[in-house]
């Protein structure tokens, strides 16, 4: 039997995090899930279930053995050359390939629905265990193990 991601980690706020901002990027990202999960069950032509707030990614199919990581941006598709996820989502993809599940990123910009099949063969095209993060909410929030940055150029676009 094939074992899905789930990592059971609660997000630890920071006393200096702005609650306010980190509560609306939650709400911001959980909209965007409800939003693409029609066009999901279009593309994959399959239904999905929604994991929990504490799995390691939002949805899945076990019929068809596939699971999906959403990241929604507040950028267009062309703003940058490449989009960041946590390594740690990048490496628990890769460690299900061998149980024989697909896993996917889908990146839903301000112009569309963009998605790349987590492989071994396209991890060539995709700078892992990188530097990075962000700390535009009054703390640095880093991952030790680092970001993969994906090229924005080798993401399909989906049919919204």
């Amino acid at each position: 039997m094939a074992v899905w991601i789930n990592s059971n980690k609660t997000t630890e706020i920071n006393k200096t995090m702005n609650v306010k901002k980190y509560n609306a990027d939650c709400y911001y990202g959980n909209t965007g899930e409800a939003q693409i999960a029609s066009a999901l069950q279009r593309h994959f032509d399959t239904d999905f279930s929604r994991t929990s707030r504490y799995n390691g990614l939002d949805f899945i199919s076990e019929n068809k053995k596939i699971q999906i990581e959403v990241k929604r941006r507040r950028n267009s598709s062309t703003q940058y050359a490449t989009t960041l996820i946590g390594q740690n989502k990048i490496t628990n993809m890769l460690d299900s390939c061998k149980d024989g599940i697909k896993s996917f990123c889908c990146f839903m910009f301000t112009d569309g629905y963009f998605i790349i099949e987590i492989t071994p063969e396209n991890m060539e095209n995709i700078e892992q265990s990188q530097k990075g993060g962000r700390s535009d909410r009054n703390t640095n929030e880093f991952k030790a193990e680092g970001y993969a940055y994906i090229p924005v150029n080798i993401l399909t676009k989906m049919e919204n």
